[in-house]
């Protein structure tokens, strides 16, 4: 198998440890009785990083219910490396999202591209929280972003 000049595979598992603690960051708040932002205890429970608090995106249910979920969250580590990382479909509101898959113009910066409506909207949902957070990133050297989409059950069991 080929890699890319500069891959580095020990990131990549990082990486996708990195997913797996924010579908557990899920399942956390699941356990919990979904509660709100405000009353979510999360441990997390991922590589030895520092976790910042979990990035709150919302699923629109029925064109006016809002169903707020964890989905992201930003970690760092001590070289000064920046960690986004997104979840994927993890819930019945998710797969409705996922369900508005027309493609739209992405209006956070034109030009890039038309992801599907149902992205789109959750990512809007988040998006002024997650500039926030890596706005006072200020000693970052480095950011790198990662995620997942349409997990099973039994494959976050298996892995």
């Amino acid at each position: 198998m080929d890699f890319p000049e500069g891959f580095d595979l020990r990131e990549a598992f990082l990486l996708c440890e990195l997913v797996s603690t924010a579908y557990d960051m899920q399942s956390q708040w699941k356990e919990q009785g979904k509660p709100r932002p405000a009353e979510f205890e999360w441990i997390p429970k991922g590589p030895n990083l520092n976790y910042g608090k979990p990035l709150w995106g919302a699923d629109r249910l029925l064109c006016f219910f809002l169903e707020h979920e964890p989905y992201a969250f930003v970690a760092t580590s001590p070289d000064g490396t920046a960690y986004l990382v997104f979840r994927g479909t993890d819930s019945d509101a998710d797969w409705i999202e996922n369900l508005k898959f027309d493609q739209v113009d992405y209006t956070f910066a034109p030009g890039f591209g038309k992801p599907n409506e149902g992205f789109t909207g959750i990512y809007s949902s988040m998006s002024e929280d997650i500039l926030d957070v890596l706005s006072g990133l200020t000693s970052a050297k480095k950011l790198l972003i990662t995620g997942h989409s349409l997990v099973e059950e039994n494959e976050r069991k298996a892995a």
